[in-house]
């Protein structure tokens, strides 16, 4: 099938091919990142045949008889001529600006790029993506110090992030601007992101403009995902010793002049229960995914227009049970969980003289079936989400194309519609079904202004309408203050806002022996006002030479205070030792703080290390203000990047999780669970002239479990729980892969 796909692409493109000329062309911002021109005159030497880079930085035009010598031209950077060798290879070029004395570098780390834009941001690269064991989005974060992986039940093997002390759902994870993290695929969606698809991972730390909505909290994520004008022709396999097995695909291919197109293909299965911990409970569950994208990309001839309109569809089944224990002849626990997602995306567009409008948008439906065989109980959930969501801005360089303009004013409206079923169908058949309906439409415009000097600064505010709101604003503001080359300063602050869809988001709090009674309460439970939240932040950068080595040191300190929240109490202190979720304006906040620092060996010696403090608070229903449990309040991390000979390299990471709060069984209070290390380790070899690179690495090398977890048998019954989770369940993994680009 392979084979059939890649002749058919040849085919298709082979007389396009022929025609044009493809490329990317890239320079420097004002803060040293590497970035897309747009706007750069690109033609034939001695020949008035060419054409202007759009937004992507992408040019195309028509090829020329005798001509291989192609001219750069673009205000601020040094016109330059490049010979071309291979008039079908694809091009990318870097310009070189005029003056460079005010140029910061960008510091490479070795998972990261660094920058020194308005927003605290850094980026994992694709390059950084390669040398850890990233099967998906989640993985993606195993050696990042500023997010935190937590792993949230054993049944569906879902992994959940933290940012600043605070689950994921806060944050705003995007694929490519577009929301993501959102409903349905809270619980699941990074793992439904295949990471050989991924091109970059932004993270952006606190409230960030207001252009893309009021949903984030503690930062924003944006997924980019390759290009259909990018070589994205890759075919990678993975194998680990839990069975765990995955191959994933990308291939570009030209439709017309302007239009070409990237499929992405992923399919993955753990044919069996994994149970590497020896506790007769499945540390991972049987799994079987599949995942599909196909995008079309158009870009005019003059580079003044750029459209892209895809879709996307995943099916994805997972099935847990306790292994080798039967109880009154059937095994007594059993889950099946069934969830499908299809999206239409698309983004349009247009760039004139000093302006540039954008539009985009999204149609998602997905569907989460899930049925559980608990002892006495045989319960059914069926949740359905319905999304739609507009984004139309315009940027204006008032007077100056938008990307040189020191003041950008941009604006523009916005539309969300959401539509919840939560579907509980009990032992009895007994269906519960109630639905949840919101729709957004909202107004923004912010201001960025860079005039003064050493001093950047960004204010906005949206106002948005919905029924448990009415009219909300969410003002946010950023500035940045750079004294001198060494130095700069962050100062954040901003609110956020977001839907809380409590049944869904949690379900797996839901998949053990609870009372059919109580799972119908939960499922009805619907927030009576958004989640409302301030966020303030504070970074410092220091940049200086020591021993002729360029050393970055990072320090930051975040808070989030909500205003109202919907609290997910796994402390239970009911009789009954059942998870509670209520709403709440009592005090509940996080203090996030964070240290880096990066230090280059030498040229093939990379380090950083990084420590994170989080204090994270909730008030419960008896006016106590306690820690949130199943969290590390301290976290450190190193991480060690070596270029060896022979085109091999080595990444080794080692964690420390410090000491947090746990519950104790039956409901009697809780204590403090003890910190741990984890280790990790990959090594990597390339053969250039094959296009091939091969890897092996082994994840928690001490092979350290929580045993305590769900190695109580006589639990299983009344109390039984198995979400009490603060770190893996499975022991030492080991892995295998390739990535081939020869085709």
């Amino acid at each position: 099938m392979k084979i059939l796909i890649i002749l058919l692409s040849l085919a298709i493109s082979l007389n396009a091919e022929d025609k044009l000329i493809h490329g990317n062309v890239y320079g420097v911002d004002e803060d040293g990142k590497k970035i897309a021109l747009s706007g750069v005159r690109v033609q034939w030497l001695n020949s008035n045949i060419g054409g202007m880079s759009n937004s992507n930085g992408h040019f195309m035009f028509d090829k020329v008889e005798g001509k291989n010598h192609l001219v750069f031209q673009m205000v601020g950077y040094k016109t330059d001529t490049l010979h071309v060798e291979d008039l079908n290879k694809f091009i990318n070029h870097d310009l070189s600006p005029i003056s460079t004395n005010e140029v910061v570098v960008e510091r490479k780390s070795p998972n990261k790029i660094y920058n020194s834009s308005l927003e605290a941001k850094e980026t994992i690269t694709r390059e950084a993506l390669s040398h850890i064991a990233c099967c998906n989005l989640s993985e993606a974060f195993e050696s990042d110090p500023s997010v935190s992986l937590q792993y949230s039940d054993p049944v569906s093997g879902a992994k959940r992030i933290r940012l600043m002390g605070l689950d994921g759902k806060y944050s705003q994870v995007m694929i490519e601007k577009l929301p993501f993290l959102r409903g349905l695929n809270i619980p699941y969606g990074l793992s439904f992101v295949p990471g050989p698809w991924i091109e970059s991972i932004s993270i952006s730390k606190g409230t960030a403009d207001v252009t893309n909505g009021f949903e984030n909290m503690t930062g924003q994520i944006n997924v980019e995902l390759k290009k259909p004008f990018e070589d994205a022709s890759l075919l990678n396999a993975f194998v680990d010793i839990g069975g765990r097995s995955e191959i994933n695909a990308t291939q570009n291919f030209n439709v017309a002049n302007n239009i070409n197109s990237v499929v992405m293909l992923h399919a993955s299965v753990i044919p069996d229960y994994s149970d590497l911990n020896n506790d007769n409970f499945s540390d991972r569950p049987k799994t079987q995914s599949f995942n599909f994208l196909n995008k079309y990309q158009f870009e005019s001839t003059e580079g003044d227009r750029v459209g892209q309109i895809g879709v996307r569809a995943l099916y994805d089944n997972r099935e847990s049970q306790l292994n080798n224990v039967v109880l009154d002849n059937v095994v007594p626990f059993s889950f099946n969980i069934d969830n499908s997602r299809a999206e239409l995306f698309f983004k349009n567009g247009y760039n004139f003289e000093t302006s540039n409008l954008g539009m985009s948008g999204s149609l998602v439906y997905q569907n989460n079936n899930s049925m559980n065989n608990f002892s006495a109980y045989n319960n059914e959930f069926n949740l359905s989400h319905y999304n739609a969501n507009l984004n139309i801005n315009y940027i204006d360089g008032l007077g100056t194309p938008a990307t040189e303009s020191k003041t950008v004013l941009n604006y523009g409206v916005s539309f969300l519609y959401d539509n919840f079923t939560n579907q509980f169908i009990d032992s009895l058949n007994n269906s519960t079904s109630p639905k949840l309906e919101y729709i957004t439409p909202g107004v923004f415009a912010n201001f960025k202004y860079t005039k003064i000097d050493n001093i950047d600064l960004s204010f906005g505010v949206r106002a948005d309408y919905n029924k448990l709101n009415d009219v909300f604003f969410t003002p946010r503001a950023l500035l940045k203050y750079t004294p001198n080359e060494y130095l700069d300063f962050r100062i954040n602050a901003g609110k956020g806002f977001r839907y809380n869809n409590a049944f869904s988001e949690n379900i797996y709090l839901f998949f053990y022996d609870i009372n059919e009674s109580y799972l119908s309460n939960m499922m009805n439970f619907q927030q009576n006002k958004m989640e409302e939240a301030w966020n303030y932040g504070i970074t410092a950068n220091w940049n200086f030479n020591l021993f002729d080595k360029n050393i970055t040191v990072n320090g930051e300190y975040y808070k989030t205070d909500f205003i109202n929240r919907v609290i997910v109490d796994q402390y239970r202190y009911t009789a009954d030792y059942l998870p509670q979720i209520y709403e709440s304006d009592k005090t509940s906040y996080s203090e996030s703080f964070g240290f880096d620092v990066d230090i280059p060996f030498t040229e093939d010696i990379a380090f950083t290390s990084s420590v994170r403090y989080d204090n994270t608070f909730f008030t419960n229903q008896n006016n106590e203000l306690i820690r949130e449990p199943l969290t590390s309040v301290f976290k450190s991390m190193t991480n060690l990047y070596i270029t060896l000979p022979w085109e091999f390299s080595l990444r080794t990471t080692g964690s420390y999780y410090g000491w947090g709060k746990r519950t104790l069984p039956e409901g009697s209070g809780y204590k403090n669970f003890d910190p741990f290390w984890l280790f990790s380790a990959q090594l990597n070899k390339k053969f250039e002239s094959l296009n091939l690179e091969v890897y092996v690495g082994s994840e928690n090398i001490t092979s350290y479990s929580i045993l305590e977890a769900n190695t109580d048998l006589q639990a299983i019954g009344a109390n039984y729980i198995g979400t009490d989770l603060w770190g893996p369940l499975m022991g030492r993994n080991i892995y295998f892969g390739i990535n081939w680009t020869g085709f």
